[in-house]
């Protein structure tokens, strides 16, 4: 999947923004401008089962605040990075807070 990432990173010239030869730096050991993280910060677990979509984490009150709240606080703190969800329920909760004014809309990778 790295490789995968980095191919497609370079291709949209990110490399570029960050005056370095290619995005696979990003993944060097000490590389400080990256920042790994998900929707939902800790395990959830649905019927004894990895939490898989649904119910949907915006339909869902503890989910939806957790976005609203950790999530958001790590939007806060990096409101000028980019923002590459990965997979459709990382796009919804970004979205969801680029649509309450949490995320700047233009640094989501859609």
């Amino acid at each position: 999947m790295r490789s995968n990432l980095v191919e497609m990173l370079d291709y949209i010239s990110v490399a570029n923004l960050l005056h370095t030869p290619s995005t696979a730096s990003l993944f060097e050991f000490g590389s400080t401008d990256m920042h790994f993280t998900s929707a939902l910060q800790y395990p959830v677990f649905v019927d004894g089962n990895n939490h898989a979509g649904k119910p949907s984490m915006l339909k869902t009150p503890l989910l939806r605040s957790m976005v609203e709240t950790q999530l958001a606080e790590e939007a806060r703190l990096l409101s000028n990075a980019i923002w590459l969800p990965l997979g459709p329920l990382a796009e919804e909760a970004v979205l969801h807070l680029a649509g309450k004014g949490m995320l700047k809309r233009n640094n989501i990778l859609r």
